[in-house]
């Protein structure tokens, strides 16, 4: 597994747990959640002595902004006495009303050490082209297609439509590590917890669809890995199941614990000062989602890998 495609993935939950402010349609949660990761397929040569892992997820609502932290760890122990073990954090702050995201986070292996990542995105309102500016892992700059949505835009557009009765179209979103990203939904039937989550199991009851989260990159050679994530999305923005494919191996996440999260209001506002792309500031905690320990948790009944379209359901 490359680092590239973990911090990929990172940005593809980020995407998932990251709301902007309400709309009619749709009231979106602030909330913690914990899954448990199991391994459903790899390319990986030899037998897979053991693996396990964990993924957290917050969401936030502090004064006028959404942050959200992902954080996963996954291990593997192969016949042959090697270990892969990846542990990554990302987190984003977004400005839905200055259209503007950013991020900060690490990817950290025992092949190829930590990597620190870091920038921004704005998008404009109007139809001009928008723009990231990256400072870590080196600086750089590039243009945004005209059209092109923040992670936080495009869920909520397609929820509220769905909450309506309604098919969304694909929608095309923000992606620092590739040249977009696609989200689209799926037909077929969702997964069926077996257990309920630990913590406000009511999150997720009730209706949900499947969303396929697809990265488009380039050089168009690396989009042959087909590497994807289908989520089970609820009304309120909390993920129940994920299948997560990144094209050397697939996971599965399982919902285990949630809970929610209350919003905070705002501080007396600051004198004006020049905007910054850093986000670990001191309103950010440094500190992760503790997912070294997990509920047990018997896994779904069902766990469908089959991607289908909606005309197919």
């Amino acid at each position: 597994m490359t680092r590239h495609s973990f911090r990929f993935l990172l940005m593809l939950l980020a995407g998932v747990v990251l709301t902007p402010e309400p709309s009619a349609g749709v009231e979106l949660v602030p909330h913690e959640a914990l899954y448990r990761l199991t391994l459903l397929s790899t390319s990986y040569k030899g037998a897979i002595v053991q693996s396990h892992g964990a993924l957290g997820m917050r969401l936030k609502h502090q004064c006028n902004s959404w942050q959200s932290q992902s954080e996963l760890l996954f291990t593997i122990e192969l016949d042959s006495g090697k270990k892969i073990r990846v542990h990554n954090m990302m987190r984003l702050r977004e400005n839905p009303q200055g259209r503007r995201v950013e991020f900060a986070g690490w990817t950290n292996s025992d092949k190829s050490g930590k990597l620190d990542t870091s920038g921004r995105a704005t998008i404009p309102a109007s139809d001009d082209p928008g723009e990231v500016m990256l400072e870590k892992p080196k600086k750089d700059q590039r243009k945004l297609a005209i059209g092109m949505g923040l992670p936080t835009e495009s869920l909520i557009k397609i929820l509220d439509q769905l909450t309506i009765g309604e098919t969304p179209a694909p929608v095309h979103y923000f992606d620092p590590y590739s040249k977009y990203t696609e989200m689209k939904l799926l037909g077929g039937p969702p997964t069926i917890l077996t257990k309920p989550p630990e913590g406000d199991a009511e999150l997720v009851e009730g209706k949900s669809w499947r969303l396929r989260v697809t990265p488009v990159f380039e050089p168009p050679a690396l989009n042959e890995l087909g590497a994807h994530t289908v989520v089970q999305i609820h009304g309120n923005g909390v993920a129940s199941y994920m299948i997560i494919d990144l094209g050397s191996m697939k996971l599965a996440a399982n919902l285990v614990k949630v809970r929610k999260i209350e919003s905070q209001g705002c501080a007396p506002a600051p004198a004006p000062v020049a905007p910054r792309a850093q986000i670990l500031r001191e309103d950010v905690p440094e500190e992760g989602i503790s997912i070294e320990e997990i509920p047990n948790a018997a896994p779904p009944e069902e766990a469908p890998d089959q991607d289908t379209d909606p005309s197919d359901s």
